[in-house]
């Protein structure tokens, strides 16, 4: 016959509060489980480093999109192209690439959307994480390596020879 102790795999009824206990104790190391991991979770999601820097890209002047784009020279003060504001990778969360070709930390944006050059972290035509084969691991980088003057005419001699 079946009683209401017999899914406790006791062999006898007289067992039954040794039952009861083993009953109860699944219950709680199942509760302790789950409230370990509730907290975990809860801690986990209130613990994300929030950025209370609000970074307002829409101050900055833009130019129009019909604007052609202008390729600098290797020597910045040759005097020949004088850029008073700058297009700059928006959708970066940490880094932006400037079209002067210099990555910089976010923070470090000019007013006219440039990146400050005379910082020292801010480098120009960086190609950190991009590889023999044209192909970057971080967007900002790609566009910086992609600016140096040197490969001004590389996609068009790329798709002459496709040719």
């Amino acid at each position: 016959m079946f009683t209401k102790w017999s899914l406790c795999i006791c062999p006898r009824e007289k067992m039954w509060a040794a039952c009861v206990f083993r009953f109860i104790r699944r219950q709680i190391v199942l509760g302790i489980i789950f409230t370990l991991s509730l907290t975990y979770c809860i801690i986990s999601f209130l613990s994300v480093p929030v950025d209370n820097e609000v970074y307002e890209i829409d101050i900055l002047p833009a130019r129009k999109l019909d604007d052609s784009f202008l390729w600098h020279s290797s020597d910045e003060n040759n005097g020949t192209v004088k850029v008073t504001t700058c297009r700059n990778s928006v959708q970066g969360k940490a880094l932006i690439v400037d079209d002067k070709g210099y990555v910089c930390n976010r923070r470090e944006i000019l007013a006219n959307g440039c990146c400050d050059s005379s910082l020292a972290s801010v480098r120009r035509y960086s190609c950190d994480t991009c590889k023999d084969n044209g192909c970057c691991s971080i967007y900002e980088y790609c566009i910086s390596c992609c600016l140096h003057p040197d490969k001004k005419n590389l996609p068009a001699e790329e798709s002459a020879t496709k040719r």
